[in-house]
């Protein structure tokens, strides 16, 4: 386990440079180059207490900083008076726990927190719920959670997970199909737009041929009410036969001037630009095919009935 003067997660002695020893504001103290790696986490590694404050404005312990280059083993929070003193093992509890021990009680360091509940050491990292518990703890109501040891997890931030790195390839391959689904509701959506602009110009067309037979149906009217008059004429005086002539010419050259009117009016409305768009779209919905599973390939017969089927 790492002694006063080295940080935690690391384990690396602190300096002066990239691994001066930070003060978080629940007091723990963590190397700078660690505390910026795990900035996005803003969790203090050894209670789990949250902290907003910025890596560069946390406060340096200077006396955790070894002197000459010397590298410090002592639990004391001040420079050790000698030697043989400041290099004994890290690892050997301070005296004054010597005889309060019991059972397999650890006791923490100055910069470890315990359990609250169990006053053990938290030495396991719980993934299901984000945070450190003891050993007690990991038998009782996190049994059933998925715990490693706090080292493991440090480890495998260190060195790379696994884990991380099935999640950064699954990552791309679902970018990627992502990619290729977009590029294929576009291509859709540019089809369906131009489904509908040759819905709306049948439409058009539908309504412009409309107004022909209705046209028609009238002067045929007009036709056949003169012929009959004609016919009734048989046997009239030859002065009112030819008024009356005169009369039914009149109104056949309006109606004839009138149906000339009307196609000429909707030709215009037409135009060869409209005639060349519905060749082009009469075109494209002979090639177009609506992507379907291949249990459904009768689609575009469902249309049969709109183009077919209506009455005029």
């Amino acid at each position: 386990m790492p002694g006063v003067y080295q940080c935690d997660v690391c384990e690396h002695y602190y300096n002066s440079a990239e691994r001066k020893p930070l003060c978080l504001p629940c007091g723990h103290d963590f190397c700078r180059d660690c505390l910026s790696k795990l900035r996005l986490y803003k969790n203090c590694p050894t209670c789990d207490t949250k902290f907003t404050c910025d890596v560069d404005s946390l406060p340096v312990i200077y006396s955790l900083i070894p002197k000459n280059g010397e590298q410090y083993f002592s639990y004391e929070s001040q420079k050790p008076s000698s030697s043989n003193e400041g290099f004994r093992r890290h690892n050997e509890p301070p005296p004054s726990y010597e005889n309060s021990w019991k059972d397999d009680y650890v006791p923490p360091r100055s910069n470890e927190s315990s359990c609250h509940e169990h006053k053990f050491v938290r030495e396991f990292w719980c993934s299901s719920c984000h945070y450190k518990i003891c050993k007690k703890c990991l038998i009782g109501k996190h049994s059933s959670c998925k715990t490693m040891l706090v080292e493991d997890v440090i480890n495998d931030f260190k060195l790379g997970s696994p884990v991380t790195e099935a999640v950064n390839v699954l990552k791309q391959k679902l970018d990627v199909d992502l990619a290729k689904t977009e590029a294929a509701l576009t291509r859709n959506r540019d089809s369906l737009a131009t489904v509908v602009e040759f819905l709306s110009v049948v439409e058009n067309v539908r309504g412009l041929l409309k107004s022909e037979i209705t046209s028609l149906q009238q002067h045929r009217k007009v036709l056949t009410s003169l012929s009959n008059d004609v016919r009734l004429l048989t046997g009239v005086p030859y002065n009112l036969r030819n008024a009356a002539i005169d009369q039914h010419r009149q109104v056949l050259e309006w109606s004839t001037t009138h149906q000339i009117e009307t196609v000429n009016r909707n030709q215009e409305q037409l135009g060869q630009p409209q005639l060349k768009k519905i060749a082009e779209l009469c075109s494209f919905a002979k090639s177009f095919k609506m992507p379907q599973p291949e249990h459904d390939a009768g689609w575009f017969g469902g249309w049969g009935s709109y183009f077919y089927g209506r009455g005029g």
